[in-house]
């Protein structure tokens, strides 16, 4: 099964020739092309939404907006392929000391910060399993901490024995005390790119901020150690143990020099069991 977390970028009128509405079917592609199973987008607007529903037919999805609870503000929805994936049951919280009251910010945030669950059924091997999608604030760190240790409870709560997927932009690179928290206990949950069995593929780095000049130097350059700078790692997937992880990438597709987002997707192929 393919799986994928893509921070698409907002929709924002600021951006200039990388607004939404000239990337849309760029991220809506790589999103087909690769064939993704299940996939956590974050910085997803209503109307992003709306749109992702005409130019993904094969997909459904589940989720609310972090504002209300409804249409207003980010959303952090899971898609799945209906063909092959049907939704049992799914969920909202909010990273804050009222993790049910929609629109709370916790802690040291600038933003309001959430999270969404869904418990998924494979079809063919009638295995089920959670997917939790989420995006970290980006300042506050103890919002970061504290908003981590909330998705592991509830992770603890909700799963028991069946796999799951934690993804992702969590606004922290790997040598930090939040990555070292989730990934702290292996026999529990691993970072995808850590335990795959083909070597990783693609930069070292998800954010790139569309600068293009910095992204082909790093990504044209092998033999540069500048290619593996954590600078910008933020993005992950992390799966239940011991689940298999087959391959994992970073996906720098960009039509001409343009890029669907200021994030590059995470894919990874697991076997559920």
């Amino acid at each position: 099964m393919k799986v994928m977390t893509f921070n698409i970028r907002q929709d924002n009128g600021l951006d200039g020739v990388n607004n939404w509405s000239h990337r849309k079917e760029m991220a809506a592609s790589m999103i087909n092309f690769h064939d993704v199973d299940v996939l956590g987008l974050q910085e997803v607007f209503y109307n992003q939404l709306t749109d992702l529903e005409s130019l993904l037919p094969d997909y459904q999805w589940t989720g609310v907006c972090r504002e209300d609870g409804k249409k207003k503000g980010e959303a952090v929805p899971v898609f799945y392929k209906a063909s092959r994936i049907v939704l049992l049951d799914s969920g909202n919280f909010w990273l804050s000391e009222t993790p049910g009251v929609p629109g709370s910010k916790g802690w040291d945030a600038d933003c309001i910060r959430m999270c969404t669950w869904a418990r998924l059924l494979e079809k063919e091997s009638g295995i089920e399993f959670y997917m939790f999608n989420t995006h970290l604030d980006h300042i506050g760190e103890m919002a970061q901490i504290k908003g981590s240790e909330l998705i592991l409870q509830t992770i603890k709560q909700l799963v028991g024995q069946n796999p799951f997927i934690l993804c992702g932009d969590f606004n922290v690179t790997p040598e930090t005390d939040v990555y070292r928290m989730i990934t702290a206990d292996p026999s529990a949950i691993q970072d995808s790119g850590k335990v795959c069995q083909f070597p990783h593929h693609g930069p070292e780095f998800t954010c790139h901020d569309y600068q293009v000049g910095e992204l082909m130097t790093l990504t044209e350059s092998s033999q540069d150690d500048s290619k593996n700078d954590p600078k910008g790692l933020i993005d992950y997937i992390f799966v239940s143990s011991p689940m298999k992880v087959i391959r994992h990438g970073t996906l720098s597709d960009h039509w001409g020099g343009r890029f669907p987002s200021d994030h590059m997707p995470v894919l990874t192929q697991i076997v559920l069991g």
